[in-house]
Formats: C-alpha cells, sequence, structure tokens
C-alpha cells in the first residue's frame, strides 16, 4: 500500500496545539476557475517538533512550500503528517538578514 502526499502551497496559519504535534494551514490553488474566480483549498497538516526544530521555526504566513507527507486519520477528519518540507521562497517581511 501507498500513501504519500505532496503539496505546494501558501501558508495561512501555524499554531501550537500539543507538546509534540502541531497545526499548519496551506492554501493551495486550484488548477481550474470556478468561472471567472479562482478557487483555493485550505489542507491541515500537523507536524512533530522535531520538523518545527529544523525548518517550520524560520517560516511565516505567506510563504510558499512544498511539502511530502501522508494522510492520517485525526478527529474524525484527514490531516497531512508531514514527513518533509521545502521553502520554496520567503515573503518580504520573512528575509534573513545577512551581516
Amino acid at each position: 500500500m501507498v500513501n504519500e502526499v505532496i503539496l505546494v502551497g501558501v501558508i495561512k496559519e501555524i499554531e501550537k496545539s500539543d507538546e509534540f504535534k502541531n497545526k499548519l494551514k496551506i492554501q493551495i490553488e486550484r488548477q481550474y476557475k470556478d468561472g471567472y474566480e479562482r478557487k483555493f483549498d485550505l489542507v491541515n497538516c500537523m507536524y512533530w517538533k522535531s520538523i518545527y526544530e529544523k525548518i517550520i521555526k524560520n517560516v511565516n504566513i505567506g510563504d510558499m512550500v512544498a511539502i511530502k507527507g501522508r494522510l492520517e486519520e485525526e478527529n474524525e477528519s484527514f490531516v497531512v503528517m508531514i514527513e518533509n518540507f521545502v521553502l520554496l521562497n520567503k515573503t518580504k517581511h520573512n528575509v534573513l538578514k545577512v551581516q
């Protein structure tokens, strides 16, 4: 059996909910339009504290990311459990300053 998900989207929310697991919401644009409007999906993701320490503490809302993970059931709904996380671009307010 294969359970693998790859998503590319924009971070909309970062929340700490547990000592070991935390939540992240990303917005993904659909490839088609509904009339003249663009449509977006909001996907709930979860990550372990170790991923936060390595990567997520350095990103902000509005950054574009690529996520590789797996689907898991959490409280009768599905979430993406993040296994790998790549920052694709930073927002203007999140640029690290070189000294």
